[in-house]
């Protein structure tokens, strides 16, 4: 009897402590994890005087959304401190709040080929040929 509790108590053990790190892992398929659920993420479709309508998503689930902004909003353009009237069309965006006024907004230019050739080094430039090489 001893040594089946004592099988039982290990066997518990290891169950709990295998369902503990389990629950610790984020889910790889849970993207929300990964970005800013509280934040407007796009491609920016038009700057109309203090709005941006930008298309938030992909595919199928792509929705144009209009972020509204006011003085206050702080404007940051490839990094630097900028205007709404900086950001073009094309451009890639981060707006936040998702609701309300925008308290920030960050917008990069469009990269090309972005999300394609995953760790790939694009600014290492062309490959130099072997008969180069000394």
């Amino acid at each position: 009897m001893k040594r089946f509790l004592t099988i039982v108590s290990v066997a518990l053990c290891l169950a709990l402590g295998a369902a503990s790190t389990q629950a610790a892992k984020p889910n790889k398929g849970d993207k929300a994890a990964k970005r800013n659920a509280d934040a407007v993420t796009g491609k920016v479709q038009k700057v109309d005087g203090n709005t941006l309508t930008v298309l938030a998503g992909r595919g199928k689930k792509a929705a144009e959304v209009t972020v509204t902004t006011d003085a206050e909003t702080k404007v940051k353009v490839n990094g630097q401190d900028g205007t709404l009237a900086q950001i073009k069309p094309g451009m890639h965006v981060v707006a936040t709040p998702n609701t309300g006024t925008a308290k920030t907004i960050r917008a990069n230019d469009a990269k090309e080929g972005a999300g394609k050739g995953k760790g790939k080094n694009k600014n290492a430039g062309p490959t130099p040929d072997k008969s180069d090489a000394k």
